[in-house]
């Protein structure tokens, strides 16, 4: 009995493989089921998966589009209001760039009101001599707002500057 159920198998085996490598092979009459239950299995984890691949794919998609819509620094966009206040504010886009072309330690606070026009006025951040909105946090959840922020020293000489959010 179990010589001849070990024989069946083998012939299946044996059967599937073939003589040679290279001939075609019988397929058992289950194997759409085998492909039917793969389709299912595949589609409930890539289900489950769904949320994670949303999350992660957004935070790569939201990455890579603040990088591309980067800008050059230019000291007449940085002041012009119609910008700044805009959908989509030009600061908070050239700030990089403006962070790499200028180092600001050491500059006088005319030096840099030159650059970047007279500070705006909030109530956020009175510990900072001089405070510019850039414009919504670049994060996934963006609730907060960017701030060039920088401090004077008593001669009026800029001894700090950084971004930070409210």
């Amino acid at each position: 009995m179990i010589l001849s159920i070990w024989k069946s198998g083998v012939y299946k085996i044996l059967a599937l493989i073939g003589e040679n490598m290279f001939e075609p092979k019988l397929i058992p009459s289950n194997a759409r089921f085998n492909r039917n239950t793969f389709a299912i299995i595949a589609a409930i984890i890539l289900l489950l998966l769904s949320p994670f691949i949303y999350m992660y794919g957004s935070i790569i998609w939201d990455t890579l589009s603040e990088h591309y819509h980067r800008t050059a620094f230019d000291s007449a966009k940085w002041q012009d209001k119609g910008l700044v206040k805009s959908a989509n504010p030009i600061r908070i886009r050239m700030v990089d760039d403006l962070l790499k072309q200028y180092s600001f330690s050491g500059m006088s606070r005319e030096e840099v009101t030159e650059i970047l026009g007279e500070p705006d006025k909030t109530a956020y951040f009175r510990e900072w001599d001089m405070v510019y909105w850039l414009g919504p946090e670049r994060s996934i959840m963006s609730i907060d707002s960017e701030w060039l922020v920088l401090r004077l020293d008593a001669e009026r000489k800029v001894t700090e500057c950084r971004i930070v959010t409210d």
